[in-house]
């Protein structure tokens, strides 16, 4: 049974993403990794809460082609910047890099993985839930054509 304070929690988190503006528009980049990790998880690719940087950023392209999206922020941009929403983590192989540039060289050479709060992990195995999810993810972040 779905916990449906936790699905709440975690609906509005996600309409409460942090996004920059460029001239007005909002950067849907994290919006668009989120749907690549929805997508790993649906296809079995991430498993035990392990989101690593490649799967991302090969999910994150495609769906970005798939959409018919044309903005230009780099992957590695939104699988770093996502840890200031809250419900996502990254593991470093060390100590956290503070920085406002990540390179993919970066976060794939200091980076184990990256992983979502275990209750909101626990949310997304369920089938409905990602259809739920994608459903709000696109209709908040990509219905508008400005967006693209």
């Amino acid at each position: 049974m779905v916990n449906i304070i936790n699905f709440n929690i975690y609906k509005y988190a996600i309409l409460s993403l942090k996004q920059a503006k460029n001239n007005g528009v909002r950067n849907v980049a994290k919006p668009l990794t989120l749907l690549s990790i929805v997508d790993c998880i649906e296809n079995g690719i991430a498993k035990n809460n392990m989101l690593y940087f490649d799967i991302i950023e090969e999910g994150y392209y495609h769906l970005k082609e798939q959409m018919g999206l044309t903005f230009n922020t780099k992957v590695q941009y939104p699988f770093y910047f996502l840890q200031s929403d809250g419900f996502y983590h990254i593991k470093w192989k060390n100590k956290p890099i503070l920085t406002k540039s990540p390179s993919a060289k970066m976060l794939r050479g200091n980076v184990d993985f990256a992983y979502l709060d275990n209750a909101l992990w626990d949310l997304l195995q369920d089938a409905e839930i990602r259809h739920q999810y994608k459903t709000l993810i696109i209709e908040n972040f990509f219905s508008n054509k400005e967006n693209k």
